[in-house]
């Protein structure tokens, strides 16, 4: 079983790589164009890890899913997809897959890896959470200007529109919050909304800048990621300002906070930084494979 790990998909050299959270200096590098014994692009996007310990992977490029065995370096199931798939999920023993160019989500057993459900939405889905509460799965469609609803019991489908190009998202405490690009004719601006998921009020946040990720710090801080002058951001919903936090530098990417950790991938150094909030300082930049994508902790 995979413990105590971060795992980045590298997309520009069709690699992940397996960092130690315990020994931070031992890093392994698996070649899934190797495993796949293809010489074309793979593309290793995005990933998950089954009930199983295997480690599941979406070749965005070569439209696949594999089953991965880590320990044996061996590929044990690969299942074709839609066009470019990008986010992937299990929940209740389902694996939900997003194909963001056939804009449709993807639903396979956990167990057979069998199609169960195709489902159409709006145009470039890009991101996907699922909410055990309300056993409901939200999608930001990004080109689409829109949030579908999926209720997980009948598979129905129900959209709700919005200002702005939405590419993150993420629920809690009824709320779905939602970082957008802003496309209305003004240059590099972006905001956050929130959407009460009973009341369906909607509250936009326009912010300056063009952000690739943001996680939630508390009720009224945000981090987000620019990947155009290299910062970590603050933005505080309550007195709507927006504070450079931390030089990152490169082109910061993907981010996980975990306490009072985040974990960040840096595209254009291929690296992953490990930063402590309390003292607002970068612990450790790790090398990792070109240009990583996919990000999780395990």
């Amino acid at each position: 079983m995979l413990q105590n790990k971060i795992i980045t998909g590298n997309i520009g050299d069709d690699t992940i790589s397996i960092i130690d959270l315990e020994d931070l200096d031992k890093i392994e590098n698996i070649s899934i164009k190797d495993l796949m014994k293809t010489n074309r692009r793979v593309g290793p996007w995005d990933m998950t890890l089954n009930r199983n310990g295997e480690l599941l992977v979406l070749n965005s490029y070569d439209e696949s899913l594999i089953i991965l065995d880590i320990s044996q370096k061996l590929i044990k199931e690969k299942i074709a997809l839609g066009r470019f798939p990008i986010c992937i999920k299990i929940y209740d023993k389902k694996i939900y897959i997003l194909n963001c160019d056939s804009n449709s989500l993807s639903i396979l057993d956990e167990s057979t890896l069998h199609l169960v459900e195709e489902i159409y939405l709006g145009e470039k889905p890009s991101d996907l959470q699922i909410d055990s509460m309300s056993l409901k799965a939200y999608i930001a469609n990004t080109n689409g200007n829109s949030i579908s609803i999926i209720n997980l019991l009948d598979n129905s489908v129900e959209v709700q529109s919005i200002n702005s190009q939405p590419i993150r998202i993420f629920i809690k405490n009824g709320k779905i919050y939602i970082l957008s690009y802003i496309n209305n004719g003004v240059m590099n601006f972006s905001s956050i909304s929130v959407l009460d998921l009973y009341s369906k009020e909607l509250r936009d946040y326009k912010i300056k800048g063009i952000y690739i990720d943001f996680v939630m710090v508390d009720d009224n801080n945000f981090l987000l990621s620019n990947p155009e002058d290299g910062y970590l951001y603050n933005f505080n919903l309550e007195n709507k300002s927006l504070t450079k936090r931390l030089l990152i530098g490169g082109m910061p990417n993907k981010i996980i906070k975990d306490n009072n950790y985040i974990y960040l991938t840096d595209l254009l150094n291929d690296l992953v930084l490990i930063i402590d909030l309390d003292k607002d300082s970068i612990v450790k930049k790790i090398k990792v494979g070109k240009e990583p994508q996919g990000l999780i902790l395990l």
